[in-house]
């Protein structure tokens, strides 16, 4: 992109990418007694919607299927915001948990939709704001880069408690590479 002239700020995102590591660090101990408790009211459900939008999506499909399913065994329903409220709305009751994923890209509005309607029909809501997350030195430009390696950094600390309090190492499989398919 930068030599295609498609990205102007080059030079200044990856002086700021220099910087990410210390701020991930900080970023997962500041977020340590939260991944603890989200665990701990997460733990036993049985039933998660997940959702994101723009950079945040991947991370709430990957996370929803990939680590509450297959590797904790938890019945969740990945929906992008833009989605939400084509069906998955009828889904949303009382008791019934809800994980928003918010990044800080152009597709936050359609998170933030969610986010305003949910708690008018359950009190399980979990929102996870990459805005809520100190970071020095970083633009606005590149912490909408970043929203993505936030929630992974923030959601491992989260399975790791899970893989504790469920007593469900991620590393337990019933059928993946387990039996031939």
């Amino acid at each position: 992109m930068r030599h295609r002239g498609e990205y102007d700020d080059y030079d200044n995102t990856l002086a700021e990418f220099r910087l990410l590591p210390a701020a991930l660090l900080e970023v997962k101990r500041s977020f340590e007694s939260r991944a603890a408790e989200f665990a701990a009211l997460i733990q036993n459900d049985e039933y998660h919607i997940i959702t994101g939008a723009g950079s945040t999506w991947p991370a709430a499909w990957y996370y929803g299927m990939c680590i509450l399913e297959e590797m904790q065994w938890i019945r969740t329903r990945p929906v992008h915001a833009s989605d939400f409220f084509h069906g998955t709305l009828e889904l949303v009751e009382e008791g019934v948990s809800v994980i928003i994923l918010k990044g800080e890209d152009a597709a936050r509005p359609l998170v933030e939709r969610v986010e305003a309607f949910v708690p008018r029909v359950t009190d399980r809501i979990a929102v996870f704001d990459t805005a809520e997350f100190f970071l020095p030195g970083f633009s606005a430009s590149t912490r909408a880069l970043l929203s993505p390696v936030l929630l992974a950094t923030v959601l491992e600390r989260v399975s790791a408690h899970l893989e504790v309090l469920r007593d469900h190492p991620l590393t337990t499989r019933r059928y993946y590479k387990q039996l031939q398919y």
